[in-house]
């Protein structure tokens, strides 16, 4: 069921799901519908909340839910619940915080927010996140800025050639936000290796932040343009 709520003039919508429940505790057809809503909202969502339980933290099952979001492409932040008991469980926000920064690699920079939802302590923190991701989620480069970045980033680190082909990139923009998208058009960019890419992406979060958001980047042929 969704439900909207007006956080200092900034209308949030939230797309609750039925949960996901860990097997043997449901019924094949039950679990089966949930896990098609839980995929459904993370599909209609701009940012999605993973929530952990403290007294188990990051399960398998979190983890495939964290991957739904990786394919979806969406933002996300991970909230830590329970977190009232982290001093019986021996826990700390450092530790745990890195823990769950491992174990969700491909949702680069998520935040962490630690939670009591029986006595709301931190749930404040919540909305301002949310907010903050979502301008990260839907931010747009100037052109010029992106162009900057990446050439800056080609001299300082040259892309290696192989025998007498060698990739070339002649521009980079920003094709789209939600997620951020850019495009680059290249001789023979199939010989830019997923490491290169990977390290353009890098330098691309080092400058403009992009926190806990997906980058997507596509590689076009000069003969596309």
């Amino acid at each position: 069921l969704d439900s909207q709520f007006d956080y200092e003039g900034t209308l949030i919508t939230f797309l609750d799901t039925a949960g996901l429940r860990r097997r043997g505790k449901a019924e094949a057809g039950i679990e089966k519908y949930s896990a098609i809503r839980t995929i459904g909202a993370i599909e209609r969502c701009y940012v999605a909340i993973l929530v952990l339980d403290a007294t188990e933290f990051v399960t398998a099952q979190d983890t495939h839910i964290g991957g739904y979001i990786d394919d979806a492409s969406r933002a996300a932040v991970v909230v830590v619940n329970k977190w009232d008991l982290a001093k019986e469980l021996d826990l700390n926000r450092a530790d745990a915080e890195e823990e769950v920064k491992n174990r969700f690699k491909f949702i680069p920079d998520v935040p962490v927010v630690f939670t009591c939802a029986l006595t709301g302590r931190g749930v404040d923190k919540l909305l301002p996140t949310l907010i903050t991701v979502y301008g990260e989620f839907s931010k747009q480069i100037p052109r010029a800025e992106v162009s900057r970045v990446i050439f800056d980033a080609m001299g300082d680190n040259p892309m290696p050639g192989f025998g007498s082909r060698r990739p070339r990139i002649f521009r980079c923009i920003q094709s789209r936000t939600s997620p951020p998208t850019f495009e680059f058009t290249a001789r023979n960019p199939e010989l830019i290796h997923f490491s290169y890419r990977r390290y353009l992406e890098n330098r691309l979060r080092e400058q403009f932040g992009f926190v806990g958001s997906p980058l997507k980047l596509s590689f076009l042929s000069r003969d596309d343009e």
